[in-house]
């Protein structure tokens, strides 16, 4: 090459390799925005065992309060059929619920009785956050949750609630 030519143009790169590089780009980007992590739940409550203490039938769980802060956690035994998840059932309840306040990051155990005859049960338990507002969005959170309540809105307080959700194990899940 002289001084005085012009030097040869630059190769143009393939219109395939943007396209594929675009199309990946592409891909990557509907993966992270459709594709969701598991949502993990704060408190986990497991089956470990069933036994009989002084002639009685008793159901031993175990769980987790994976919050930050203390929760009161509740359980009991109900003989109908079976849970249904949104319409609140004709509670029967068994005695023996149990009621326990649960520090932050701990584990614990609790045992319930069971129906004495053979019918169907199943086990809802449930838990309510009692600490201190940690943060300022839980501040707000309480506030609107006992503002609702007080002027007669309780499906709008409860999505502002402190409350979790019942969970329910029936019995044909109890491996006893």
């Amino acid at each position: 090459m002289t001084p005085n030519e012009l030097p040869s143009e630059p190769r143009r790169g393939s219109w395939k390799r943007w396209v594929v590089a675009a199309v990946g780009a592409l891909v990557i980007v509907m993966a992270v925005f459709l594709l969701s992590a598991p949502i993990h739940e704060p408190v986990s409550v497991w089956f470990v065992r069933s036994t009989n203490e002084v002639g009685e039938k008793q159901l031993v769980f175990k769980g987790t309060n994976g919050f930050s802060i203390q929760i009161l956690f509740y359980a009991d035994v109900f003989t109908n059929a079976a849970y249904p998840t949104r319409a609140r059932p004709r509670m029967n309840h068994v005695n023996g619920w149990t009621r326990t306040n649960v520090v932050a990051g701990t584990s614990f155990d609790f045992t319930l009785k069971t129906p004495t005859s053979d019918v169907p049960y199943y086990v809802v338990w449930a838990y309510h956050e009692t600490g201190p507002a940690a943060t300022r969005w839980e501040k707000v959170r309480i506030a609107l949750h006992d503002f609702f309540r007080d002027h007669g809105m309780p499906t709008l307080s409860r999505r502002f609630g402190r409350t979790g959700d019942a969970h329910s194990i029936a019995s044909t899940e109890i491996k006893e």
